[in-house]
């Protein structure tokens, strides 16, 4: 089978291996799009985002849940700017531990991904003793869901699919 008979799902288990995934069914095009696009060299450099952010300001810690999700952090990931469990689960530690933050705000615009590591940070995200307030902005699906539901409040736009 050529790369051109494969359909999506295909094509991306042959880049990596993910055995377990929570996905929008949809994001699996963009990401076959997006890796295609890489593959032709036709991905700039400039298309690269940080995989998480982290911004306190008025004693409330914002950090951002973007793109699909991965249990640690992959070339794969930094190339598209994807958001990774490891990541998440340790700007939401330090922002528990740091006693000037009162509240924990989950930014989240994601289809979800993969399933190995969501139910340690969602396991953490349910423990915080501050209030987590998770924010959909976007999609807010699968495995990013799984996530959602585990804070205090669960707030979204009104244009935003949760």
């Amino acid at each position: 089978m050529t790369a051109g008979q494969m359909n999506a799902a295909q094509r991306l288990a042959a880049v990596f291996p993910m055995p377990v995934i929570a996905l929008h069914p949809g994001a699996l095009d963009g990401i076959d799009a997006q890796l295609r696009l890489y593959a032709d060299g036709r991905l700039p450099a400039a298309a690269r985002r940080p995989t998480t952010t982290q911004r306190a300001s008025r004693r409330v810690a914002a950090i951002g849940i973007h793109g699909p999700l991965t249990n640690r952090g992959s070339f794969i990931g930094d190339i598209f700017g994807w958001s990774n469990y490891a990541d998440i689960g340790a700007e939401v530690s330090q922002a528990i531990a740091d006693d000037t933050i009162d509240e924990i705000v989950l930014d989240i615009d994601s289809p979800g991904g993969d399933v190995a590591g969501c139910q340690e940070l969602a396991t953490l995200i349910a423990s915080s003793p501050k209030p987590v307030t998770a924010f959909a902005c976007g999609i807010c699906a699968s495995a990013a869901y799984w996530l959602a539901s585990q804070a205090t409040r669960i707030i979204a736009m009104p244009s935003s699919q949760v």
